[in-house]
């Protein structure tokens, strides 16, 4: 009886340590957010009427384009790829329009032109380092820019591209992105690489094909990204990551 009590004390007291350790985890917990409170009413305090009515829009507009490439994804499924091509360009298109909403978060780069002369290297890294990694906020991203990259190119294009690279790497499992911008003798180099799932019981050479996918998907984000990529009169090419995952290597002329 007495070493029965005695347990019952013993758990007593545990139970108190563990009410008085969730109290004090509580109050921590609404210090915190007092604080984040106060942060975000300063923060949403200087955002302008014209901000909020921009913002409005452009959620709206996104909304709307991800039910409509939800809707691509259906009906590539259905239809095949000999009518899908005929189609792609819906696609793509809506790509390029979630794109533009995700890239207008850049206040350096002028949205409004098509075209741009800018340092595409420099655009590449802050997109994916200002942009990206906040949405891809589970994966680490590491970005290397070995030097400038000075020409005219379309910021919708790039970013497409860049979207569906991540896109691919968080449905292949990856935790780690990293990505390397250099010159080699003749182009520009964009090397992306993760370590995810890979390629594995794909063919790499048809995996820039309509339907072909090594995440299980439509295939349609690679093929995008392939048609895009000729369309900026470059190349890309898929290859295994070492020790795992994929790699993606761009080429475009200097």
């Amino acid at each position: 009886e007495a070493e029965a009590r005695a347990k019952a004390e013993e758990e007593t007291e545990k139970a108190k340590r563990a009410q008085k350790e969730a109290e004090v985890k509580y109050e921590e917990a609404k210090d915190e957010a007092k604080k984040y409170r106060a942060q975000s009413q300063v923060v949403f305090s200087t955002v302008t009427e014209d901000q909020k009515n921009f913002a409005t829009k452009t959620h709206l507009v996104k909304t709307n384009a991800l039910a409509i490439r939800n809707s691509i994804k259906t009906l590539a499924k259905k239809i095949g790829i000999d009518k899908y091509r005929e189609v792609s360009s819906i696609s793509i298109a809506t790509d390029k329009i979630l794109s533009a909403i995700n890239y207008s978060a850049i206040a350096n780069f002028n949205i409004e032109d098509e075209y741009i002369t800018e340092d595409l290297f420099l655009y590449c890294e802050e997109y994916l380092m200002n942009v990206l990694s906040h949405q891809y906020f589970d994966i680490d991203m590491e970005v290397q820019k070995q030097t400038e990259y000075r020409v005219r190119f379309n910021p919708q294009y790039m970013s497409l591209v860049l979207d569906n690279l991540l896109s691919n790497t968080r449905k292949s499992n990856s935790s780690k992105v990293a990505v390397n911008m250099y010159f080699d003798d003749q182009n520009a180099i964009i090397e992306y690489s993760d370590n995810g799932n890979g390629f594995e019981g794909v063919d790499l050479k048809q995996i820039f094909e309509f339907g072909i996918s090594n995440t299980g998907g439509t295939g349609i984000g690679l093929y995008n990204i392939n048609t895009v990529v000729h369309k900026m009169n470059g190349k890309i090419e898929a290859m295994e990551n070492n020790p795992c995952g994929a790699k993606f290597v761009i080429s475009l002329p200097r």
